[in-house]
């Protein structure tokens, strides 16, 4: 087809890609072991930026580590090589979110720097960088020290990155068009607004809920509309029971906020947990916060005042979900890619 154009601008996955097939090209053994060692990169900024946001109580940093790390859609994500990009583009967004906290909340300008230059190297791993601008964002909608007209101000730095980049990136030819795919959010506004609509429930569900995101390219039209109308009931349903921790609790604010507009430029694509990455992390967060709300700091100054039946059942229930089953099927999801590959 003379409309199909599918190139993507990521230098630095490239490069990792390159030296793979420099140093072992027949060991695939090792391919992967340098994947897994950018998801451990990736889970020890997760660990900084969850200390760093979690105030006293360290037991809820751990929970949300393991929430993060052990989600089955981790799998999908670590086990494909050829998706080692999001890996990359997390590791250096979440340096950058770590770096924009210290430069707001310390007053260090060298850090707001580094933090736009990481901003650069994980758009040059790949364009999901930018759903980490939705973690800086939010937080300066909800926590950050100098308020939040300054800290909107504050995000220029940010922007400034991202069409510098986009220029470059289009200067160069690079883009994706044509295949049904993919789509340009400012050069197809009206079709991304339409798969924004469709799309977004579905990948926040598939986080927090039992749905699974890579259903939606197996389906038919009529079944995809189904599983997005049941994926905004089920949205509505969390909302309504975490209102009250969201309306008391400006962590707990920044999680979801972060995790629902990191899954926004997720939308310029087909549906899949492999993107999930931020959206994972604002997820983890916010349940690790869900849980923590159920577990006052000093129970006697509490006594006789019970959380609500229905946040205390939803937070078993995203537990049982997040903590037990996800872990059991991790494995599975890891080897998502070669049970693809065999019938292919």
């Amino acid at each position: 087809d003379d409309e199909l154009r599918a190139s993507f601008w990521r230098p630095l996955s490239s490069l990792t890609h390159w030296i793979d097939y420099q140093l072992w090209p027949r060991l695939p053994l090792l391919m992967h072991a340098q994947s897994i060692a950018w998801h451990l990169l990736v889970l020890l900024a997760a660990l900084a930026l969850y200390r760093r946001l979690a105030g006293r109580r360290r037991w809820v940093v751990v929970l949300a580590l393991l929430l993060y790390a052990l989600d089955d859609a981790r799998g999908v994500t670590v086990g494909w090589l050829a998706n080692r990009n999001a890996l990359l583009a997390t590791a250096a967004g979440l340096a950058t979110l770590w770096l924009h906290l210290r430069w707001r909340e310390q007053q260090r300008p060298i850090c707001g720097a580094a933090a736009a230059g990481m901003l650069l190297v994980g758009l040059l791993c790949s364009e999901l960088a930018v759903s980490a601008t939705a973690f800086l964002f939010a937080h300066a909608l909800w926590l950050d020290p100098g308020g939040r007209r300054r800290a909107l101000t504050a995000l220029w730095p940010y922007l400034l990155v991202i069409v510098l980049w986009r220029l470059a990136h289009s200067a160069q030819g690079y883009g994706a068009q044509g295949s049904g795919l993919y789509l340009d959010p400012l050069g197809q506004p009206v079709l991304f607004l339409r798969a924004l609509l469709e799309r977004l429930p579905v990948l926040l569900a598939s986080q927090l809920g039992p749905a699974v995101a890579d259903l939606w390219a197996g389906l038919t039209p009529f079944q995809r509309l189904a599983l997005a109308i049941y994926s905004v009931g089920l949205l509505v349903a969390l909302a309504l029971l975490l209102w009250r921790l969201l309306a008391v609790d400006p962590r707990a604010r920044f999680w979801a906020t972060g995790m629902g507009l990191a899954a926004v430029p997720l939308c310029a694509t087909f549906p899949s947990d492999r993107v999930l990455t931020f959206v994972g992390l604002g997820a983890s967060g916010l349940i690790a916060r869900l849980v923590a709300s159920l577990c006052p700091p000093q129970p006697q100054a509490q006594k006789g005042a019970r959380p609500p039946r229905g946040r205390r059942t939803l937070a078993a229930a995203l537990l049982v979900i997040h903590g037990l089953l996800a872990p059991l099927v991790l494995p599975a999801r890891a080897m998502s890619a070669a049970l693809v590959g065999r019938p292919l």
